[in-house]
C-alpha cells in the first residue's frame, strides 16, 4: 500500500526558503533526489512513444498522476505507459505499461473539481536506488499559503531533456481565481519562486515538501484562462480514496 506521512500546521512552521532548492535546483538535478517520478508516454499515431507527462509511485503496482492524461474520447490504456529509473527523456530506465485508470469519480457523488487519477500498471516494479515509492500526505492535513515546495519535471521547454527541480511557493486560491468554496479544499496554486522563468511542471508532476507529496499537478486549468502561475491537485482532500484504490 501507500506510505502516508501525517503533516500539521505546526509541522510547516519554518518552512524552508528557496535558497534551500539551489543544490537541486537545475539542469544537474538527477533521479536520486526525487526516485519517485516516472515519466508518462503517449503511443502517438505515427507510432513512436513520446513523454507527455509525469508521475509518483504509489507501490509497486499503482502511481498517482493527473487524470487528464488518462481520459479523454482517444484514450485507451494500450496508448500509455510509463518510464521508472531513468533521469532523461524517453531513454533508459523500466518501461511498464498501462493495465487501468481509475480516475477519480468527480461527477458521481462529488460536485468537487478534480484531475487526479490512480494508475494500476501491467507488472510489478522493483524497487532500486532510483525507483522508489512515495510518502504522500495525510488526510485532513493543512497546506498554508506561502510554503516552498519543490516541483519535479521534465517540463515542454526544458531543452535539456533532463529531469530537474525547482521551487514552487503556494498562493491562495483567491489569488489565482479560485474562490470558492468548492476549490478551496481540492486545488492548490502555486507560483515559480523568483528566477526561475521556465516552468519545468508536467501534467502530473508531484509538489514535494520534505519528502512528503502534496500535490499533483493539473493538466487542466478549469476555465481559469487568466492564471499565469501552476494548479495542482491537493492530496490531501482525496489520501482517503487514494489509499482505498492503490490495492
Amino acid at each position: 500500500m501507500a506510505f502516508v506521512w501525517i503533516l500539521s500546521l505546526a509541522f510547516f512552521v519554518g518552512a524552508s526558503s528557496a535558497s534551500d532548492f539551489h543544490d537541486i535546483a537545475g539542469v544537474n538535478s538527477t533521479l536520486a533526489g526525487v526516485p519517485s517520478i516516472v515519466q508518462v508516454e503517449f503511443l502517438q499515431p505515427w507510432g513512436v512513444w513520446q513523454q507527455k507527462g509525469a508521475a509518483t509511485i504509489l507501490n509497486n503496482r499503482y502511481v498517482l498522476t493527473a487524470a487528464s492524461l488518462f481520459s479523454g474520447p482517444d484514450y485507451n490504456p494500450m496508448y500509455r505507459r510509463v518510464r521508472a529509473g531513468s533521469n532523461f527523456l524517453s531513454s533508459g530506465g523500466v518501461i511498464n505499461y498501462v493495465e487501468k485508470a481509475n480516475n477519480y469519480p468527480a461527477g458521481n457523488y462529488t460536485n468537487q473539481p478534480s484531475d487526479i487519477s490512480v494508475v494500476r500498471l501491467a507488472a510489478v516494479f522493483q524497487y532500486t536506488p532510483f525507483i522508489q515509492r512515495a510518502f504522500i500526505v495525510a488526510a485532513g492535513s493543512t497546506i498554508p499559503n506561502g510554503l516552498i515546495l519543490s516541483q519535479a519535471g521534465w517540463g515542454s521547454r526544458n531543452i535539456s531533456n533532463a529531469l530537474t527541480v525547482a521551487p514552487v511557493m503556494t498562493v491562495s486560491t483567491n489569488q489565482c481565481g479560485f474562490n470558492h468554496t468548492g476549490f478551496n479544499s481540492t486545488i492548490l496554486c502555486g507560483n515559480l519562486v523568483q528566477g526561475y522563468n521556465i516552468s519545468n511542471a508536467d501534467a502530473g508532476s508531484p509538489w514535494i515538501f520534505s519528502n512528503v507529496t502534496i500535490g499533483v499537478v493539473s493538466g487542466l486549468n478549469f476555465e481559469n484562462s487568466t492564471w499565469p502561475g501552476i494548479l495542482s491537485a491537493s492530496i490531501t482532500y482525496y489520501t482517503n480514496w487514494i489509499l482505498r484504490t492503490a490495492v
